[in-house]
């Protein structure tokens, strides 16, 4: 399956252009839903959510919709992934609620965070058990995703991203047009 989405979902400036012009914002993701099957949460980037925010999101979208959510600025920003294992592992409990519905995590790491494997290999052997994701299984699992871009110059940020992932390929295309482009 190829789910297509956008990063985010809860744009005013699409009022007309994209969503219905009177449509109230606690409609938007029930709408958004019906046009495309994944999104991508820069919410959760700042906040980790409650439970039951994710059980409305839940409620909302059909059954075969993703949503993936970005990792805490706390674990990959402030502790560089460096003694993040009660974030990420609070963070995991409460990303679980979304079930099946939950995609990948992406943890998008700061851009003066130098390549350093050692890092990204401890960071691994803390990520909980249920969100590490076996090639070797087919039942569903969480995927990791972590940003190319941000350990490698090799891609230009204003193009689409490559990410690693342990087995699902994940594409970012992030463009020069400003907040509250059009999907």
């Amino acid at each position: 399956m190829i789910w297509i989405g956008t990063s985010g979902f809860q744009y005013p400036e699409w009022k007309g252009k994209f969503y219905p012009e009177k449509i109230s914002a606690a409609k938007m993701l029930p709408f958004y839903a019906t046009k495309f099957s994944t999104t991508e949460i820069n919410y959760t980037f700042r906040r980790i959510p409650s439970e039951k925010t994710l059980l409305n999101w839940d409620a909302q979208t059909p059954v075969d919709f993703r949503f993936t959510l970005k990792a805490p600025q706390k674990i990959t920003h402030f502790q560089k992934l460096v003694g993040s294992e009660d974030t990420l592992h609070y963070f995991w409990a409460i990303a679980r609620t979304l079930g099946e519905k939950l995609g990948p995590v992406l943890f998008q790491l700061p851009p003066f965070l130098k390549k350093d494997l050692s890092l990204l290999e401890g960071f691994l052997a803390i990520v909980p058990q249920g969100m590490k994701a076996s090639s070797r299984s087919l039942s569903r699992k969480t995927e990791i995703a972590f940003l190319v871009k941000i350990i490698s110059t090799d891609f230009p940020t204003s193009v689409s991203t490559q990410v690693f992932c342990s087995s699902t390929p994940y594409r970012r295309g992030l463009g020069r047009c400003g907040s509250g482009s059009l999907p």
